[in-house]
């Protein structure tokens, strides 16, 4: 009972442990030809995945790790000190190439859930469903994991790997689902347990946690090949801010 439920909180979790991810306009693509499940599974997406209130976290938390990143270094606070200004130019073109990196894979990543939930799901399990991530309770536990996600240790564990030479796979599944479950817990009162309770009593439920670590598979596969998209690109927009910003203020003297 313990794993089951740990499977359904991580998965009900996952868009609080996501950066960003989310709803976009563009579609994802369906392989079904009835249009009502199709229009469910484009629902589940987006709701599954809260884009602009994910964004919004994940800028803040991206600041948070870019200071705390920098305080550390030596160098970065010395080139700080020289020219006053330079790191908060190069946060802001880092925040602002993450989040437009993250937003551009949205339809990847939407496109992958709905590739893993159509073959699993019915019409009607994708309501019951749906209808969950809807109601004020479902809606609060994905706030409130949002919230309370450790991003301090993911981000360490991401950095410890990437220095082990796993460039490819520096998200951890199982950590991950530790993480995204503990802070689902964190987040939970009396009323979304109630409603967690009612929901995993349900047919669709049940096929959702049992298939809940297959959408961490997912999730997780997807999460790290948007880092390796756009990791390249935050570096250059930061490396292009800094001399920006060198040379602006030299031609200013």
């Amino acid at each position: 009972m313990k794993r089951k439920l740990t499977l359904l909180l991580t998965a009900i979790a996952m868009a609080g442990a996501l950066p960003a991810m989310a709803q976009s306009d563009a579609p994802a693509a369906v392989s079904v030809q009835d249009s009502e499940k199709a229009e469910l599974l484009q629902t589940f997406a987006s709701l599954y995945l809260a884009e602009d209130i994910a964004v919004q976290r994940a800028a803040k938390v991206h600041d948070q790790q870019f200071l705390k990143e920098v305080s550390a270094d030596a160098a970065s606070m010395a080139a700080e000190k020289q020219h006053p200004g330079m790191l908060d130019a190069a946060m802001t073109a880092s925040r602002e190439a993450t989040v437009t990196g993250l937003r551009e894979v949205v339809p990847t990543i939407k496109n992958a859930i709905v590739a893993y939930a159509d073959p699993l799901f019915t019409a009607d399990d994708l309501k019951v469903i749906n209808a969950f991530y809807m109601s004020n309770e479902g809606q609060r536990l994905l706030l409130g994991t949002l919230d309370n996600v450790n991003s301090d240790k993911l981000a360490e564990g991401i950095k410890k790997r990437i220095a082990e030479g796993e460039e490819n796979a520096p998200l951890q599944q199982d950590e991950f689902m530790a993480e995204a479950t503990v802070a689902a817990i964190k987040a939970m009162d009396a009323n979304s347990m109630a409603a967690v309770t009612k929901f995993s009593a349900t047919k669709a439920g049940q096929k959702f946690t049992a298939n809940a670590y297959g959408l961490v598979t997912v999730i997780t596969k997807s999460m790290n090949e948007a880092m390796q998209s756009i990791t390249p690109k935050v570096q250059a927009a930061t490396r292009t801010a800094v001399q920006k910003f060198l040379t602006e203020k030299a031609a200013a003297k």
